[in-house]
């Protein structure tokens, strides 16, 4: 082969693979705005349906996106939200709260939300716990447990505890309610009883997700979740 005609070859070789390169280039961005696309709307849409506070971070698995949302259906999608309101006093807000779902559907405009399989877990402090029980908790030395210190007058006070379960209806519970110190009046006494006795809900949460266990830690309460067909979309689309 001749000078000439060998660097012919190898401009020709190089322009192919110069329009391969471009071309592979553009599918990525095509594919990356796609992908943004959907985690804006499906943030948007979460947002709306749980009332979060602050947008969600929400990020779309797999490569590429552009095939799945043409068939209607993401692998995976993760969303993490935080500051998830109660929308009564026997409630407790989320604080934080992240989302594995596989198998999404979703309308074109990912107005709403379907997965096939969710897991999740819940972050809940020991402020919103305590605002909801009506006295200070926090953790106790045994895991599992929370207790809270009640000062009684002449300089005397009692140490409150409880065991917290997972209830039906993604509700906290107590169990094995102690009370230790000195004596507590009547009136105080009963108002613990009460207090420990009825569920704290959790609320706002995507339909489908079930309670499945509850844990208490040094920073608070952590509640892990799992579902199937679990869904979400704003209250004008449920």
């Amino acid at each position: 082969m001749t000078p000439i005609r060998s660097l012919r070859h190898r401009r020709a070789a190089v322009c192919v693979a110069s329009v391969v390169a471009g071309s592979v280039l553009a599918a990525s961005l095509a594919d990356l705005a796609v992908a943004d696309r959907a985690e804006r709307k499906l943030a948007e849409a979460f947002r709306e349906a749980t009332g979060a506070r602050q947008g969600p971070q929400v990020s779309v698995h797999g490569f590429p996106v552009l095939p799945q949302v043409a068939h209607g259906r993401l692998d995976r999608v993760d969303v993490s939200a935080q500051d998830i309101p109660a929308d009564s006093q026997r409630a407790l807000p989320i604080t934080r709260l992240d989302m594995r779902l596989d198998g999404l559907t979703a309308p074109a405009d990912a107005s709403a939300a379907r997965a096939y399989e969710a897991t999740a877990s819940a972050y809940l402090s020991y402020d919103d716990l305590s605002g909801a029980l009506g006295f200070r908790v926090g953790p106790a030395s045994s895991p599992g447990r929370i207790q809270g210190n009640l000062p009684l007058p002449m300089g005397q006070s009692a140490t409150v505890g409880a065991a917290v379960e997972a209830g039906q209806d993604n509700t906290i519970t107590f169990k094995d309610v102690k009370i230790t110190g000195a004596s507590l009046p009547e009136g105080l006494q009963a108002l613990l009883t009460r207090a420990f006795e009825r569920p704290i809900a959790l609320q706002n949460i995507p339909a489908g997700l079930r309670l499945t266990s509850l844990t208490a830690d040094e920073q608070g309460l952590r509640g892990d979740f799992k579902g199937r067909d679990v869904s979400f979309s704003p209250p004008d689309a449920a």
